[in-house]
């Protein structure tokens, strides 16, 4: 399941088997892969935003039509957790003029980022209520399952971008779809899913201006090598004798 994979499921299974009392350290591939990511959430944001598909279509019915898009500078990105991706989803929309927001569970943690406004958990809607694109790349946690509902949604900006990279059960589908239908969100783009693969008979695939690929959105032909430099990295520290990174918790933040 998505939950057996993540961080903290991890670390509990090897507190259950006695590897932490061992003394052994256990450290991720945190960051890996972050950067395709990254890359592939702008990708759908530039795709919605510039209207790509229907100039796309336009061309494809040999139509000479004027489909303006909108301009991504100085609109405001709001990112759901501030891990590896959402940070380098934060540097991309930067890089583009954006404002950029973000939830954490520790709001007051310290981060090298550069970020407008850092919110907590609690405050998740009234960072909702500034975004114009809104980007969830969270782990799957008690506290994140069914984060993205109605109520959530209602919130967001009228016509406002959503894209989920995390996990599937962030998102409450048939209020997702729900939203697409008003109009309340503009777009979306998701990569992952309640039920992976997503069932030919699904809703979801009907939603209009959904944009949904099968949890592709990572770059293996660079994932190999960016895993040995991480690798290489926590070698050297540990060689060095400073502290390693990516090290696994029981926490379950985000």
């Amino acid at each position: 399941s998505s939950a057996a994979s993540d961080v903290y499921t991890r670390q509990a299974h090897l507190q259950s088997v006695g590897l932490g009392d061992a003394g052994i350290t256990l450290t991720s591939n945190g960051g890996a892969n972050s950067i395709g990511i990254a890359e592939f959430v702008l990708g759908r944001l530039l795709e919605s935003a510039k209207r790509f598909p229907e100039i796309a279509e336009a061309q494809a019915e040999h139509r000479w039509d004027a489909l303006y898009g909108g301009q991504l500078s100085g609109q405001t990105i709001g990112l759901i957790g501030f891990g590896a991706i959402n940070r380098a989803v934060a540097l991309r929309a930067r890089a583009f003029g954006m404002r950029v927001l973000a939830t954490r569970r520790s709001p007051d943690a310290p981060t090298e980022a550069d970020l407008d406004r850092v919110y907590g958990q609690a405050d998740l809607h009234d960072m909702l209520r500034e975004c114009d694109a809104v980007i969830a790349a969270v782990p799957e946690t008690p506290e994140t399952v069914g984060m993205m509902d109605a109520a959530a949604f209602a919130a967001m900006r009228r016509g406002a971008f959503f894209a989920n990279v995390g996990r599937g059960t962030l998102v409450d589908e048939a209020a997702l779809i729900a939203a697409l239908e008003s109009g309340q969100v503009g777009s979306a783009a998701i990569d992952v899913t309640l039920v992976e693969p997503l069932p030919v008979d699904d809703p979801l695939w009907a939603a209009p201006n959904l944009r949904i690929s099968g949890h592709c959105s990572t770059s293996p032909a660079a994932l190999i090598p960016n895993l040995y430099r991480v690798f290489r990295s926590n070698l050297e520290r540990l060689v060095r004798g400073e502290p390693l990174q990516n090290r696994v918790s029981s926490g379950r933040g985000y």
